[in-house]
């Protein structure tokens, strides 16, 4: 008999559990208010049903309870239907009166659906009825008493027996911390569907090399990735962790950092950085997508010889492998108050004359290009240099156009440093060479370094500063839900749901993630604020901050297509173009790392290399 092998396994805690918080109290008092409230609206609503007003409340226990989900592969039992998976999800209730109230509903609610078939009593589990519900297929639900009480149960597909598919589970524990959720995912039990898949293709060569693709990412095989996700709790703060047990043999394919972060690779942030993240990495994914568009058939190589001809620039040699190493993006106080205004980028430089040397020979083409064939609206585009206190520095800007972005770059010995404005990268460039310890000694990194876990990249974020643009929206959240939940025919009422604003914020811990390898494990952790309510104040701060700048992005976006690229409009067709690698072809150069390309309309047809998604792209001129 063959085993149940688990593709995913995820148990939770109560609800109770997830708000451990003290500042989380009135919020889980007022969550528990629902039911109540909603057998107050058959009273007040004339078409409010009692019955799909218990359905509902019996949604909202199942959730508010401890809770199972597995999707497991039996291929001795594929009878079910879904190609012998199966899906089971339980649920742990107060009692037997609990689960068998539950199955009662369910029962009803399938006598008056006027199925085809009506509900019958399932040969494979006690107790339970089954419904076939193409194309799930088989369907069983029921009320069952386990070893740790009674659960009600629903299971689809190729399931013959709980016992094996509750034994996939593992023990509801996890290293330094109380956890309120575990799940556990092993992509190898997706291995029959690719085999059936391929099956089904038969000879077509397009569905072998996707299997064969798929493979080598790790996605299906039996070397495909396996590891564990947690969730849970210390005495001071929220922990969620993520380990792929095997991600060693798939780091080069993952483009997985290897190399180990010292605190002098934290130096170029400022200590008043509001958001800041630093990892090793280069450029050599970038290498490795374009060699597989050339094993897909593009004429990669054409495309880098024509740049290469026009340019005098090789983009693997000269660019590729001359940055990289370290990566930095952050928000600084020093780089300009804080906000989005204030990013820096940073990269190491593995070879600053290589680097340079390219650079000049790129900016030099552009330059001619602007002057000789853009045509009347390359005026707008400027492509400067200058020196700012002892740094040089170069621009890529409108000129004439209230464009409000200096899209701005420095290199300093060690860094090419890029920014927005050209405060920020001035700020940057002066932080990157002061030679002081910079974000290292930074009150948000306090035990982040440890012996055991030599860390490949750190991110951290100021949640306070979020906070206080999101308070205001959280109270209006909470308003909502006390005020829903309050009874308009008794004294239940929960209060004020949000605390104030100075004892939400009291601890505020920043949001710390770390990514470290332990063996061939490769981990990545986040410690955060336990209280949830002081999360969900700092996301919708987020939201608040970043939101506005996205949609107008998106509408901006839509207008200049609507526009038809008329009047000063910035065209797509033959543009100058921000983007390291928005498609390979003979219309695209390279003009720095900082992603100024620059290509003319008339440099030959697109060939098939398209490598899109790498960076955002933004036009900066028509040549009509």
């Amino acid at each position: 008999m063959a085993a149940v092998k688990a593709l995913f396994t995820v148990q939770r805690a109560d609800l109770a559990s997830c708000l451990v918080d003290p500042r989380d109290r009135t919020l889980g008092e007022a969550l528990g208010m629902i039911p109540a409230r909603l057998r107050e609206l058959p009273g007040e609503v004339p078409d409010a049903q009692a019955q799909a007003i218990e359905l509902a409340i019996s949604a909202i226990k199942l959730l508010a309870r401890p809770g199972k989900l597995a999707v497991v592969y039996d291929a001795g039992y594929p009878a079910g239907g879904f190609l012998g998976y199966g899906i089971v999800a339980s649920v742990l209730l107060d009692g037997e009166d609990d689960a068998r109230a539950i199955d009662g509903q369910v029962r009803g609610m399938l006598a008056q659906a006027d199925l085809p078939v009506p509900p019958e009593d399932s040969l494979r589990f006690d107790g339970f009825k089954e419904v076939q519900l193409p194309p799930a297929g088989a369907v069983a639900f029921g009320a069952r008493k386990a070893e740790d009480g009674w659960r009600f149960e629903i299971v689809a597909g190729s399931v013959d027996a709980l016992a094996p598919v509750m034994a996939v589970f593992p023990a509801m524990k996890a290293e330094g911390m109380n956890p309120v959720m575990v799940a556990t995912f092993d992509l190898s039990a997706l291995t029959p569907l690719a085999t059936f898949a391929q099956q089904m293709a038969g000879n077509d060569p397009q569905a072998s090399n996707a299997i064969r693709a798929m493979t080598d990412a790790g996605l299906v095989g039996p070397d495909a990735a396996r590891g564990r996700f947690e969730v849970g709790y210390t005495k001071t703060e929220s922990v969620t962790r993520i380990s792929i047990d095997n991600a060693k043999r798939h780091a080069q394919a993952w483009s997985l950092p290897t190399a180990v972060l010292t605190r002098a690779d934290l130096a170029p942030i400022p200590a008043d950085a509001t958001f800041a993240s630093v990892s090793k990495a280069d450029l050599s994914a970038l290498k490795r997508v374009m060699d597989e568009a050339a094993k897909a058939g593009a004429d990669v190589e054409g495309a880098l010889e024509h740049l290469k001809a026009e340019t005098g620039v090789d983009l693997r040699a000269d660019v590729l492998d001359t940055v990289g190493g370290t990566a930095i993006l952050y928000t600084s106080e020093a780089t300009g108050g804080g906000g989005l205004g204030s990013v820096a980028v940073l990269l190491s430089l593995k070879d600053r004359a290589r680097f340079l040397e390219a650079h000049d020979k790129v900016v030099e083409r552009a330059r001619r290009h602007i002057a000789e064939d853009a045509g009347p609206r390359a005026k707008y585009v400027s492509i400067r240099s200058w020196d700012e206190g002892g740094v040089r520095m170069n621009q890529v800007a409108a000129r004439g156009v209230p464009v409000p972005l200096e899209l701005t770059y420095a290199v300093t010995d060690k860094w090419l440093v890029a920014g927005l404005i050209p405060q920020s990268v001035l700020a940057a460039v002066r932080q990157a060479t002061a030679g002081n310890a910079g974000f290292a000694d930074s009150p948000m990194l306090k035990g982040v370094w440890r012996e055991d876990r030599p860390l490949t990249s750190i991110a951290a974020v100021n949640l306070r500063g979020f906070m206080r643009a999101g308070y205001p929206l959280m109270s209006l959240v909470g308003s909502a839900i006390s005020r829903g939940v309050a009874s308009p025919t008794s004294d239940r009422d929960p209060g004020m749901i949000v605390p104030l604003y100075a004892d939400l914020t009291r601890v505020a811990r920043p949001l710390v993630q770390v990514t470290y390898w332990t063996g061939d494990a490769y981990v990545a952790e986040v410690a955060c604020e336990r209280s949830v309510l002081a999360c969900a104040t700092a996301v919708l701060g987020v939201a608040a901050e970043v939101g506005p700048l996205i949609a107008g992005a998106a509408a901006s976006r839509e207008r200049r297509h609507g526009e038809e690229h008329h009047g000063l409009g910035i065209g797509d067709a033959g543009a100058w173009r921000l983007g390291l690698l928005r498609g390979l072809e003979p219309r695209w150069m390279l003009l720095s790392p900082l992603r100024l390309a620059a290509i003319g309309e008339s440099w030959g047809p697109t060939v098939e290399a398209r490598i899109n998604g790498l960076v955002p792209v933004l036009p900066l001129a028509d040549q009509r």
